[in-house]
């Protein structure tokens, strides 16, 4: 994860999106929050419809080890 980030991407690369919230989401419910995100992000941030992003949801104790790497920018 974070090839952007850290400066080292490709055209192979794709962009690892973390959200963090405090309710664990499961199955469809969590789906359906990562499709609105994406939407929100095409619509709203401009970014190109088909890139290649993953989203990584997860509560506060799970980001612990995604932030603990010094590539990660937050916002």
């Amino acid at each position: 994860m974070g090839s952007i980030a850290s400066g080292k991407y490709t055209v192979r690369s794709d962009i690892d999106i973390l959200i963090v919230i405090k309710k664990d989401l499961e199955g469809r419910e969590k789906r359906t929050f990562k499709v609105k995100v994406l939407e929100l992000a095409f619509d709203k941030y401009n970014l190109p419809f088909g890139a290649p992003a993953e989203l990584h949801v997860v509560n506060p104790t799970e980001a612990k080890k995604y932030l603990d790497k010094p590539f990660v920018k937050t916002t």
